[in-house]
C-alpha cells in the first residue's frame, strides 16, 4: 500500500486530496493545524501539526517512520492566505504566511528527507490522475 501525507488537509483541496488518495487505496497521513476540520476527514490517519513547529514536524515523521517505514508521496499543501494589497499588510502577517507557505513547505519536505522530496515528487504528478 502506498503511504501519502497531506498537510493543509482540514479543509479544501486539502481535504479533498486526502480523502481521494485514501479512497484509491492509499494510506494517509492527514494534517493540519486545525484539529477541528480533521474530525471529519474520512478515511484517513488524522494529526494535529504545525507546519511552522519543527518538533511537530519531527514527531510526525517518527511517528511515519515507526508506522510504516516511511512515504511515497508528501502534498505539501498547508497555506495560509492574506488578502489585500502588499502594502497594507502588517509585517507580522506577512511574515506568518511566509512562515507557514514558504518556510513550511521548506521543513515538511526537509524532515523527510532527499530521497522520499525526490519520490513525492514522481508521486505527486501521478496524484493528479487521482484528484482530477
Amino acid at each position: 500500500m502506498k503511504t501519502a501525507l497531506v498537510t493543509g488537509a482540514g479543509s479544501g483541496i486539502g481535504r479533498a486530496t486526502a480523502e481521494k488518495l485514501a479512497s484509491n487505496g492509499w494510506r494517509v497521513y492527514a494534517t493540519d493545524i486545525d484539529a477541528d476540520g480533521l474530525e471529519t476527514v474520512e478515511g484517513c490517519v488524522t494529526e494535529t501539526v504545525d507546519v511552522t513547529d519543527t518538533a511537530d514536524i519531527e514527531r510526525l515523521r517518527a511517528q511515519i517512520a515507526d508506522d510504516v517505514g516511511g512515504l511515497d508521496c508528501v502534498v505539501a499543501n498547508a497555506g495560509l492566505a492574506q488578502l489585500g494589497p502588499v502594502a497594507d499588510l502588517p509585517n507580522e502577517h506577512l511574515e506568518a504566511q511566509f512562515d507557514v507557505n514558504v518556510h513550511g513547505v521548506h521543513r515538511t519536505v526537509q524532515s523527510l528527507g532527499h530521497r522520499t522530496a525526490i519520490k513525492a515528487f514522481a508521486a505527486l504528478h501521478r496524484v493528479r490522475t487521482y484528484v482530477q
